[in-house]
């Protein structure tokens, strides 16, 4: 698989990166918004592992943008834990 990791914490960005690696997956790495957004339009990714509070451009806007360009497949990383703020954030997302 083809994989975009776009986390701008690289203590939690490179151990995911190196663990898929080692599964034989292709991976690149963006550490923030915009540099996700460019990854994600130039190339095709099987997966997007998406933080959702990203510098310069937040994780619900670029998946948000991501989905308008048919780009499907996500697993969002978020350190927000209360029921509210994941409801919150699927609803942002629908």
């Amino acid at each position: 698989m083809k994989i975009l990791i776009i986390e701008d914490d690289l203590r939690i960005a490179k151990p995911i990166a190196e663990d898929l690696k080692h599964q034989n997956h292709a991976v690149d790495l963006a550490v923030d918004g915009f540099d996700g957004l460019n990854y994600a339009q130039c190339i095709q990714y099987d997966l997007i592992l998406l933080d959702l509070m990203l510098p310069k451009l937040d994780g619900i806007s670029l998946c948000k943008k991501l989905r308008s360009e048919n780009c499907q497949s996500f697993i969002l990383l978020t350190t927000k834990d209360t029921t509210t703020d994941q409801v919150n954030c699927v609803d942002e997302m629908i």
